[in-house]
């Protein structure tokens, strides 16, 4: 009888445990994670810059580049992703064509500037206006996408 009782103890702590572990995590350590879809239907090669935000950091996060050949797709993981994010914003080149967006868009669809570096990956947290000035770097107007009705799903096709 007393290894009955032991068994129903551990059962019910092991029960306890698993809900104390649902309860204690962050919301988005449970979900799916964030996505991005790049589809490339150029002829030539595609090279693309994002920036989200940072839910843990509490910061602008910019990454770049994401190179797609032509006629290929890619899906990166979106770090750190807001479980009250709705937007994205892209900023990317080709040989012949710049995806950007308006530096007078209205508020009502706000697009941002942000610094990139033309010559070299980066990956950074926070505005980015201090490398500016440095060999490479200049600022660029983005553009919004929203997610595709599925929280943290997004994607964007450069025709």
């Amino acid at each position: 009888m007393k290894e009955h009782w032991q068994n129903v103890v551990r059962i019910l702590l092991g029960v306890f445990l698993v809900t104390l572990v649902f309860i204690t995590a962050p919301p988005q350590a449970l979900a799916a994670p964030a996505t991005l879809e790049l589809i490339n239907n150029q002829t030539e090669t595609v090279k693309v810059a994002f920036r989200s935000w940072d839910a843990d950091q509490n910061k602008n996060y910019t990454k770049g580049w994401i190179t797609l050949k032509p006629s290929t797709t890619t899906t990166i993981t979106i770090e750190h992703y807001g479980d009250w994010e709705q937007a994205l914003w892209l900023y990317a080149t080709s040989h012949s064509r710049v995806w950007q967006g308006d530096p007078n868009a209205n508020l009502s669809d706000p697009d941002i500037s942000l610094a990139v570096n033309t010559v070299k990956n980066f990956q950074y947290w926070g505005s980015g206006g201090n490398y500016t000035n440095q060999n490479g770097w200049e600022t660029v107007c983005c553009f919004s996408i929203r997610e595709n009705g599925t929280h943290g799903s997004f994607s964007y096709t450069f025709e």
